[in-house]
């Protein structure tokens, strides 16, 4: 973001120099001096070129000015010496070259080259914003964000991004959408910042094309689509941005949304690693893709999570149930299976044997969730009569890429849904995680899918605490949908608070509705319904639930 940043304000500043009445020796000069830094058909001296710049600053010229503290700073062609490169930093600000204070801002707001000195900091970044530069706005919203040069302060990142944008400045749309994706100063607001990303992608900037490709890539505001992620990806990639050419050789690699190519994978993940992109040089140092084929031990395992979740009640009826269970009906021990996704739902990436063990105690369910056999995290639920809901805890689980390193994770209002079926107990669904890189800075990860069936022998009903709840209305307008990846059938849970008519549709991405299943007038009540889409192809679509006026729509995937 802020090599881009950079690079606009310093054409625009370029702009201006060049308007400097100059005589053709100096701009034939300042060209002979661009020919020797850069090695354009000529051979590469950093001397000659520092030569003919300060020749050229010497005659009154700005932007060589600029360009020969940049050289006294860095030591190109020259001894480093800080405090010259300041005196032409100021020089050139003298003569009009704008683009220095935003420099001279960054010299004393980090305290390199100079001691640090943030109100000589603040004094050069206002000089450059009543020069009319609106991307130190940007700029300075960035410092603000992220603590550098400056003290954190979310307020003053949020007005000066506001600002930026309100002056015509289109990077500072990314700014505002990363503070509302993850909550920073404002309130997590995915759909914000999808909105914010697409408006700079809009505006041709490249790190908007790479934020809402990366939007798309994980489902973040809008539903998950690999092929709009790589439209955008792409050109960020293009343009050089080494997240796109990271997300572009990791799609090649492993077939998401395009066919695996290695080649093509390894000179995009090449070219980001080259730019510095670490986690690209550990992804090409690992031979397997991410979704290495799991079809063969997954047979069974499939046969297991059909045989867990199927009903024996009939298809495609609505089916009211009990609204009550007994604590001991829930109480025992589970085993069954985690699975890891990528992020459309559609590729396992990882099987995790999963055993949970579980004690009604004191209104709430305490227990014991072990993965592997070793992974073993303490977990709190409460229980309603369709559904247990974990209280949000964090574990640490390794990663792909570095195996001996581990990631913090954290549910994030994860709930089972608690399926009876022929005195047997079942818990399966959804689980939804958030990756946690820092205290502050939490973001989504990969779906997970949980199916687990009660080993324990089933107690008679009756013998614990009744387990109830009053009907009110689709229990905060959420359905239960599981299992949530499918292969065949699908079944739904809700709750009526009084009488109305229901209509289920499940709908393709491209607006074609596959499944309808409309209902007389249903009465208040707890409610389930099996849908049989086995015909349906595989992929990702939205189930549109219909009820009185009001409408719930839920993503769900068929393997």
């Amino acid at each position: 973001m802020k090599q881009t940043i950079y690079l606009l304000f310093f054409l625009i500043c370029c702009t201006k120099a060049f308007t400097q009445k100059t005589d053709s020796s100096i701009l034939s000069k300042m060209k002979l001096a661009n020919a020797y830094y850069n090695g354009n058909g000529v051979l590469r001296d950093n001397k000659k070129s520092f030569a003919l710049y300060k020749e050229c600053a010497d005659s009154g010229y700005a932007y060589a000015m600029h360009i020969t503290g940049n050289m006294c700073i860095r030591g190109i062609g020259t001894d480093t010496n800080y405090q010259k490169g300041i005196e032409w930093y100021n020089k050139a600000v003298a003569m009009g070259y704008f683009y220095s204070l935003k420099v001279l801002g960054e010299i004393y707001a980090y305290g390199r080259y100079a001691p640090k000195d943030t109100l000589k900091a603040l004094q050069y970044f206002t000089q450059a914003t009543d020069k009319s530069c609106t991307m130190v706005w940007c700029d300075m919203a960035w410092m603000y964000l992220h603590g550098y040069g400056f003290s954190k302060n979310y307020t003053k990142a949020l007005e000066y991004y506001t600002i930026a944008v309100s002056k015509g400045y289109n990077n500072a749309w990314n700014g505002l959408g990363y503070m509302h994706e993850y909550g920073l100063g404002v309130d997590k607001d995915f759909n914000k910042a999808y909105e914010y990303y697409y408006n700079a992608c809009k505006a041709g900037n490249t790190t908007g094309f790479y934020n809402h490709g990366y939007c798309y890539y994980k489902g973040i505001g809008c539903v998950q689509n690999y092929d709009s992620a790589l439209l955008y990806l792409r050109k960020a990639a293009i343009n050089n941005h080494t997240g796109g050419m990271y997300y572009l050789g990791l799609s090649y690699k492993n077939g998401y949304g395009l066919p695996v190519n290695k080649d093509s994978a390894d000179y995009w993940l090449r070219k980001s690693s080259m730019k510095g992109n670490r986690t690209a040089s550990v992804e090409l140092g690992l031979n397997e893709p991410e979704n290495s084929d799991l079809t063969g031990s997954m047979t069974d395992i499939k046969r297991d999570v059909e045989e867990m979740t199927k009903h024996t009640m009939n298809l495609n009826q609505y089916r009211r149930v009990s609204n009550s269970i007994y604590s001991n009906e829930i109480e025992g021990d589970y085993t069954g299976y985690l699975l890891k996704y990528d992020y459309s739902g559609q590729h396992i990436l990882k099987i995790n044997k999963l055993d949970v063990h579980l004690k009604y105690d004191n209104n709430q369910v305490k227990g014991e969730w072990i993965e592997d056999d070793t992974l073993s995290i303490p977990v709190k639920a409460t229980a309603t009569p369709r559904a247990l809901m974990f209280e949000d805890m964090y574990y640490e689980r390794n990663d792909r890429n570095k195996k001996h390193v581990s990631k913090s994770y954290g549910f994030d209002n994860a709930q089972l849904s608690l399926i009876q079926e022929n005195n047997q107990i079942y818990l399966a669904g959804d689980l939804k995680l958030l990756e946690i890189f820092t205290r502050e800075k939490k973001e989504i990860a990969n779906p997970f899918y949980v199916v687990l069936m009660r080993t324990n022998t089933s107690p008679a009903k009756g013998n614990g605490t009744l387990i109830s709840q009053n009907n009110d209305a689709l229990r905060n307008n959420k359905l239960n949908v599981f299992p949530n990846p499918f292969t065949s059938n699908l079944n739904m849970d809700f709750e009526l608070t009084e009488s109305c008519k229901v209509n289920t549709q499940i709908i393709s991405l491209d607006g074609k509705v596959v499944y309808s299943n409309p209902s007389g007038i249903l009465t208040a009540g707890t409610y389930t319904l099996p849908i049989a889409v086995s015909q349906v192809m595989k992929g990702t679509y939205m189930l549109k639930f219909e009820y009185g006026n009001k409408v719930k729509t839920t993503k769900v995937i068929k393997l």
